[in-house]
């Protein structure tokens, strides 16, 4: 990674699941457990980011809801209304990343 930074902490966690899988797909049996072991914390750390983000898409959710419900003029229900969009299409991206990256890290 000689040119190349990681500034996106997102994108640096993708990168160590990536090397994860990588290191997954070229071990063999009698390395298994050292994987597990390798695993279990990448496990616990993806539950709680993807567990965080769909709480925070559902405050937003919430928020956009009530103001798409009080809201008097005809923008402001857009705004809200845009809002609302956002939130249910981050829902289902979490909601899609839990299956994926449990096929991708077993």
């Amino acid at each position: 990674m000689d040119g190349m930074e990681l500034r996106n902490p997102l994108a640096l966690l993708a990168f160590l699941l990536l090397n994860a899988v990588v290191v997954a797909a070229d071990t063999n049996a009698s390395d298994a457990q050292s994987l597990a072991n390798i695993l279990a914390p990448l496990n616990k750390v993806k539950n709680l980011v993807l567990s965080v983000a769909g709480v925070i898409a559902v405050i937003f959710l919430v928020i956009n809801g009530v103001k798409w419900m009080f809201a008097d003029s005809p923008q402001a229900k857009e705004e809200a209304k845009r809002g609302l969009q956002g939130a249910i299409i981050g829902l289902v991206i979490i909601a899609a990343a839990f299956p994926l990256t449990d096929y991708l890290l077993p």
